[in-house]
């Protein structure tokens, strides 16, 4: 295993390792073959297994990289010349083997639409035609699988989810796959008649109430010649403290977003008042960045001109120092950036955080270099503490949306700690008062996840269930940081953590949760982790431009099917694409 110590050493902390999260290392063959060492006779080792998502990745990015926009379908691409028929070939035939294996159909909820094959197209390429018709019918295989999922609804919508309510089973649920049902027509994916069949011999509620949302999105012209009737009467969801402070503060974004449109039409006219800038930055913000994106899209020079003209009352909101308009400004800022209306150094001048959300996650340590070191300290005290030591490992994980990519510089990090086999659930308390006792991370307070481990076997170790958990307690389908998250610490003990622990994740079993594989279960919170939560309900906005969504280019979801979410945006379903590709990956390994 190589380790990397390429981060500078502040102050006299030990020199731990700062190791890249294990997903990276599930696309190093090298690394992979390292740590996982096969057993004799495996007919499909992990090895293998990593080798074919490596050019998976290749193929799929290759094509993502080379799209002009979002917005843009792929034959249209292809026609352009911003895609070879040999790239749109090899992605479609990486996506159908992704496809193909259950245990990656969710792939298929966040698939851009604009990459669908169109029925009527008829590339030159006869290789590219049968990679074409094999993978919408791969995809299509796989949606009708996922109508058998139950998703968390505020997964998709704010984000709001709670531990304990999943674990109850309180969370109301969706078939998000259903919701797809109206963008799926339009692409014609699916007939009208495919999904007014299945509306109409659907039973169970929760599929049954989807379908209605979803209908909703097709248009009435459609639905009269259909012989569905949908007038879904349900109650209104509970609403929890975090909902409504999170309905709050969208209640306030409509109102900047509403007050915003109207100025833009004034700085678009040269007629911006002034006065306006100390009454409502917020306001003022928004307006000068939609009027230079509206002015973008005629790519005639006028969006750069535009900004030139207000760069410097933007820049000067700066000097209000206050950290919510600050906020905004960076995330403005960015979203200029991705334009290529802004060189980085502008942004780096007034601090604003650049990272990137589709690179790999090490590359964002090197802007975490205060939190390194803040734990290399505390694995040092750990160690020094023989109390503590006998508890714990010499090692953390340091994961979050910085690491991701999306985060603010204040945002919080997720750290974790592993429990050594054998420590009685009698020292849960003592352990954290020790770990108290360390002290925090860059000045803020520590309150570590804990793994408490076990041993399931010669050199293999396991996640094991604690009596009476709580948040700070992960349970062994707590996947998101174990391959998430960066590791820090002694070598050697990373190396043992990372040998006898995370292949745990690799068996094939057949045991249950909710009517699923733990395998099946591992992958989702992987998923949930990268794609949902922050990223689709805060992270994306902050750094990229959204597209309008509207009718006249058939885009537009309804509020029926959560449509205030960038779940729907085509940029946000190019970089899940993406994202998933990449880091929703767990080799399967037989239990031998």
């Amino acid at each position: 295993m190589r380790y990397s110590n390429e981060y500078p050493e502040i102050g006299n902390e030990p020199d731990y390792a700062v190791t890249a999260p294990a997903c990276e290392v599930l696309l190093d063959p090298a690394q992979a073959a390292e740590l996982w060492s096969e057993t004799a006779g495996s007919a499909y080792s992990i090895v293998e297994q990593v080798n074919e998502r490596v050019s998976q990745v290749q193929a799929v990015s290759e094509v993502l990289d080379s799209m002009p926009s979002p917005v843009i379908p792929i034959a249209d691409a292809v026609r352009f010349g911003a895609v070879t028929e040999g790239q749109a070939c090899r992605f479609y035939r990486a996506l159908s083997d992704i496809l193909d294996n259950p245990d990656y159909a969710r792939l298929a909820l966040y698939f851009p639409f604009q990459l669908l094959p169109e029925p009527s197209w008829r590339p030159d390429d006869s290789d590219l035609q049968t990679a074409a018709v094999r993978f919408a019918a791969s995809y299509r295989y796989a949606w009708y699988g996922l109508l058998g999922v139950r998703d968390v609804r505020a997964n998709f919508v704010d984000g709001d989810v709670m531990e304990d309510a999943v674990e109850s089973g309180d969370m109301e649920r969706v078939v998000k796959a259903a919701h797809l049902a109206p963008q799926l027509v339009r692409a014609g994916m699916l007939s009208l008649d495919e999904v007014t069949a299945l509306h109409n011999s659907v039973e169970e509620p929760v599929l049954r109430r989807s379908l209605d949302e979803a209908l909703l999105g097709i248009s009435y012209d459609d639905m009269k010649e259909s012989a569905v009737s949908v007038e879904p009467q349900y109650p209104p969801a509970p609403i929890s403290e975090n909902r409504r402070k999170w309905l709050e503060q969208q209640r306030y974004e409509q109102s900047v977003s509403a007050a915003a449109k109207i100025l833009a039409g004034r700085v678009l006219q040269n007629r911006l008042p002034i006065e306006s800038v100390t009454d409502s930055p917020d306001v003022i913000i928004e307006a000068i960045y939609g009027a230079v994106e509206t002015a973008a899209v005629k790519s005639d020079g006028s969006a750069a001109a535009l900004l030139e003209q207000y760069k410097g009352l933007l820049f000067s909101l700066f000097d209000h120092d206050d950290p919510t308009v600050n906020e905004r400004l960076g995330s403005v800022l960015r979203r200029l950036r991705r334009l290529n209306l802004l060189e980085a150094t502008l942004l780096e001048d007034k601090g604003v955080y650049l990272s990137d959300p589709t690179g790999p996650p090490s590359k964002n340590l090197a802007l975490m270099q205060n939190e390194i070191t803040g734990i290399k300290r505390i694995i040092g005290s750990m160690e020094a503490d023989p109390e503590l030591s006998g508890f714990t490992y010499p090692v953390m994980l340091l994961g979050g949306s910085r690491l991701k990519g999306y985060g603010e510089p204040s945002s919080d990090v997720d750290v974790s700690v592993f429990i050594k086999p054998g420590t009685p659930d009698s020292a849960k308390q003592r352990i954290r008062q020790l770990l108290d006792a360390v002290g925090g991370i860059d000045g803020q307070h520590f309150e570590p996840i804990e793994y408490w481990l076990e041993q399931a076997g010669p050199g293999r170790l396991a996640v094991r269930d604690v009596p009476e958990p709580d948040l700070q307690t992960a349970d062994r389908y707590w996947s998101h940081m174990l391959f998430g998250a960066a590791w820090i610490g002694d070598a050697s003990a990373i190396s043992q953590l990372q040998q006898e622990l995370l292949p745990t994740y690799f068996h094939d079993t057949s045991a249950s949760r909710y009517g699923h594989t733990e395998r099946e279960l591992y992958l989702e919170r992987i998923e949930q982790d990268l794609l949902q939560y922050r990223l689709m309900h805060k992270g994306y906005a902050r750094h990229y431009p959204t597209y309008k969504l509207n009718k006249t280019n058939s885009l537009e979801p309804t509020a029926a099917v959560d449509g205030a979410s960038v779940f729907w945006d085509p940029g946000y379903r190019q970089l899940a694409t993406g994202l998933f590709v990449r880091h929703v990956f767990l080799p399967e390994k037989p239990i031998m």
